[in-house]
């Protein structure tokens, strides 16, 4: 029998085994035979997709443009949507998704009000809260294959900000395979937020 190695693989991908014989005959000489039937087998594994964007404005004069916020000033709240989909053929185990405010956002006084809001397509266990300072984060979820999980969580406009400043804000997801048992390569995607610009009044 052979076994694949545990190393994580994208969903979908074809591995052919190509079999090779070697002998040698009474004279010492060596042959290499090559066999001609090869055997295929297709990788079946989760394949995470994660897109940042912007969903609402909690408070503040900011608008929604398109997946980013436009003209928000400091003290503003917006709400952003992280939304996690696995395209791959198995359960993505031990997700987490992680969230670093840049040095133009901070936590608002309540708090990041996270939600997740299609819970039950983020499966049992659901994702915990493991945040720390300026890092919004979830850790410990499930996304089943074929599911598509939202998450929603505010951030606050510092009152550091410049005026035209565009903020860039990242977010990261982190899983795992049920089979493979090792951790796939990050997926990320980012929004921003654009500070208004400064309007001057011609006397």
């Amino acid at each position: 029998s052979i076994q694949a190695t545990n190393l994580p693989k994208d969903n979908g991908l074809k591995i052919v085994n190509l079999g090779v014989a070697t002998h040698e005959n009474s004279e010492g000489t060596t042959t290499v035979s090559t066999v001609t039937g090869t055997v295929e087998s297709t990788t079946q594994e989760p394949k995470l997709t994660v897109v940042k964007s912007a969903f609402s404005v909690v408070s503040g004069n900011g608008s929604v443009s398109g997946t980013n916020f436009a003209n928000v000033d400091s003290a503003d709240e917006l709400q952003y949507e992280i939304t996690v989909s696995n395209i791959g053929a198995r359960d993505a185990l031990d997700v987490s998704v992680t969230d670093t405010l840049p040095a133009g956002l901070e936590i608002p006084g309540g708090g990041y009000n996270y939600s997740v809001v299609n819970q039950t397509d983020c499966a049992t266990p659901g994702f915990s809260d493991s945040s720390s300072g300026n890092t919004f984060s979830l850790t410990g979820g499930t996304v089943n294959a074929g599911a598509v999980c939202k998450i929603r969580y505010t951030a606050k406009v510092r009152s550091t900000v410049r005026f035209a400043e565009v903020i860039t804000n990242s977010a990261t997801a982190l899983y795992r395979s049920e089979l493979a048992g090792s951790t796939f390569s990050p997926e990320s995607d980012s929004a921003t937020a654009t500070v208004r610009a400064v309007g001057v009044a011609k006397a």
